[in-house]
């Protein structure tokens, strides 16, 4: 996006029309992007004033935890011989995010997060790279110290800054981390790691620094300016309260490896008096989550609750929700996330069929806002398949500003997308779009498609005669039929009108038959070989007759007739002089690259001669000077003049 202070007049695309393959060009009015403040979790435990809090120490001599008057809490330590920390416990394991934010940090200190026996599962530490900037990274006292010489070649180095926010989730068999600058934005750093929880407590700590080789880290010190530990309630909203109580006072199996199926048959025989199972089920599902398990048993629990109960949450924002929450603790791999995006579309749908615009575009927004990790790549804030579900039933229910208002979100939208946008879909979907814009059009002729601003759709006009030909070309060429296919281009008749036909590599892309025929045989060397063995004697004196006659739609016809051999080569060059005698230097440039493309060896030459003197006249320096004279018509131009020309056009 650009701010402009009025609509642009013109724009230039700086390329010959052979080098540029422009899909679509628009232009559009956009707004400042709404920032609406984050749904609000409940706080379990609130440390905006961290040295307010319990914490129980753990210090060696020389290290010291204190809690300044201004709220934060600073661990210290001096030449210790072993690990210092302050620790904060939990009241339950849960489903939680570890909001955080650190004032500064010296390296081998960091925040940890330990199970009920004191282990340290994952964390945040601070170390430095080699240049001895701050950085940071996962780790934890368990793990070795991060080294010091951290020089990240394939990514970006993740610096400290004073003030950093930290946003820690580990549940569900992984952990996730998240940085922010305001603690209200935040963007994803590093790659999941499989952690088995579930975590307990809290620890603010420092290594021991007594390393006499490293007297530069004789002393650490880290310093907490706000603390908070919030529940992931939307899936715990999936169920009611007390089936929750419920599956949390059934003996779990604390063996992380245990089958899926072991685990539903389990469940059900525990099922409580007058519980709906799907439910107890799912109640089950989202507690097992609090507990040991891995990621293969986690994700299949989420599966389970958002398979079995997503549709049955009774509010549109508690169903997003459950999708956002279980987004986060979902694994970064491409099955998953399409899993979690397909439930997106079956939750759209459901909206779309029976719910207000409104609701459907708080759905394109949770859509966008969801931390949906390893997610194919996509164009546009819901699937393709959502986007046409939508336009189809807009169209049906003859919703004319809604439809067209839609219709310009998808341009907007697929205006990069080589897949025209969104998810992978079936290239039949994809067809659907030059489709409504032709039905939009029609609507609005007889009433039913108000123009919208002013601005109607755009109707993209296909040749028929082309398309035919085309059809035939393609068949013969996919039963490996070359010489047939030669002879159906040498016999047809160019098409007359000025039409587009779906490119032959991208059906979705609309082209003229000229570029749908050189894509074909840039493509097919063999169609290439049997369109020379095709042109014999009598094709050349014809098109030499037409030469002659001066015809230009005819020679225009014989560009395409005899396209790939050095008979269409003669007629592009002629097409090519043509535009140069009417200063039309771009069409010239764009006619001799294309006969050059299917020229002889003795045919280049004059081509690339034509092409350096179109160049100069747009002021542009192509190619080499010609070391033969250069033919116009009944004259051959010596190179020296020649090169002359160039030099007084360029001048």
């Amino acid at each position: 996006s650009v701010p402009l202070k009025s609509p642009a007049q013109a724009v230039y695309f700086e390329a010959s029309p052979h080098e540029l393959q422009l899909r679509d060009a628009a232009l559009f009015r956009s707004a400042p992007v709404s920032d609406e403040p984050p749904r609000k979790r409940p706080v379990v435990l609130d440390g905006t004033r961290p040295a307010t809090l319990p914490w129980k120490e753990s210090l060696p001599t020389g290290a010291r935890l204190t809690r300044m008057d201004d709220g934060r809490i600073e661990l210290f330590a001096e030449r210790t011989t072993t690990l210092s920390q302050g620790t904060l416990a939990t009241a339950a394991a849960g489903l939680y995010e570890v909001v955080f934010q650190i004032d500064e940090a010296t390296p081998g200190t960091g925040l940890a997060l330990l199970n009920e026996r004191g282990e340290p599962i994952e964390g945040i530490e601070f170390a430095r790279d080699n240049k001895l900037r701050p950085v940071f990274g996962l780790g934890n006292p368990r793990e070795p110290p991060p080294s010091d010489g951290w020089d990240f070649e394939n990514r970006p180095v993740p610096f400290a800054s004073a003030g950093q926010w930290f946003r820690l989730v580990v549940a569900a068999g992984i952990s996730r981390c998240w940085i922010s600058s305001d603690g209200t934005h935040w963007g994803r750093i590093f790659e999941q790691r499989e952690r088995i929880g579930p975590w307990r407590t809290i620890s603010l700590y420092a290594r021991e620094a007594n390393d006499p080789n490293r007297p530069d880290t004789a002393r650490r010190r880290i310093c907490l300016r706000s603390l908070q530990v919030r529940e992931l309630d939307g899936l715990s909203s999936a169920v009611s309260a007390d089936l929750l109580q419920k599956a949390a006072s059934i003996p779990r199996n604390l063996d992380p490896w245990e089958p899926f199926e072991k685990w539903t048959k389990r469940i059900d025989r525990q099922l409580p008096q007058g519980a709906s199972p799907i439910e107890w089920r799912t109640a089950c599902a989202i507690d097992s989550l609090k507990s040991p398990v891995n990621g293969d048993a986690a994700q299949r629990s989420i599966d389970l609750v958002l398979n079995e109960r997503l549709m049955h949450v009774p509010s549109l924002p508690a169903r997003i929700a459950v999708l956002h929450d279980a987004a986060l603790i979902s694994r970064c791999r491409q099955d998953d996330a399409q899993r979690l995006l397909e439930h997106w579309n079956r939750l759209g749908r459901n909206v779309l069929i029976g719910s207000s615009d409104a609701d459907f575009d708080l759905v394109r927004q949770a859509v966008m806002k969801s931390s949906i990790a390893a997610a194919p790549q996509h164009g546009g804030p819901i699937s393709w398949e959502l986007a046409i579900e939508r336009m189809l039933l807009l169209y049906a229910d003859h919703r004319g500003p809604a439809f067209i208002r839609g219709l310009e979100e998808l341009n907007f939208w697929r205006a990069g997308d080589p897949h025209v946008g969104g998810w992978p879909t079936e290239e039949n979907l994809g067809r659907l779009l030059p489709w409504f814009n032709i039905q939009a059009a029609a609507g609005a002729t007889h009433g039913q498609f108000a123009d919208v601003g002013g601005r109607q759709s755009l109707t993209a006009p296909v040749s028929r005669a082309a398309l035919n030909v085309l059809t035939d070309l393609q068949a013969s060429l996919q039963g490996k039929q070359y010489k047939e296919a030669a002879g159906i281009l040498a016999s047809s008749t160019a098409p007359r009108d000025d039409g587009l036909v779906p490119c032959p590599d991208d059906p979705r892309l609309l082209v003229s038959f000229r570029v749908a025929l050189r894509r074909i045989m840039l493509r097919n060397q063999e169609l290439r070989d049997a369109m020379s063995r095709q042109v014999g004697p009598a094709d050349q004196l014809r098109v030499q007759q037409t030469f002659a006659q001066g015809n230009i739609a005819a020679i225009e016809a014989l560009s395409i007739q005899y396209y790939g051999t050095p008979a269409g080569a003669s007629a592009c060059q002629w097409m090519g002089d043509r535009a140069l005698a009417a200063a039309d230097c771009v069409a010239a440039l764009g006619w001799y690259e294309e006969g050059r493309a299917m020229a002889s060896e003795e045919q280049k030459s004059d081509l690339e001669a034509r092409l350096r003197l179109a160049g100069a006249m747009l002021g542009r320096s192509i190619g080499t000077p010609p070391k033969q004279a250069v033919a116009f018509g009944e004259s051959r131009i010596p190179p020296e003049q020649f090169e002359g020309w160039i030099r007084n056009t360029a001048a």
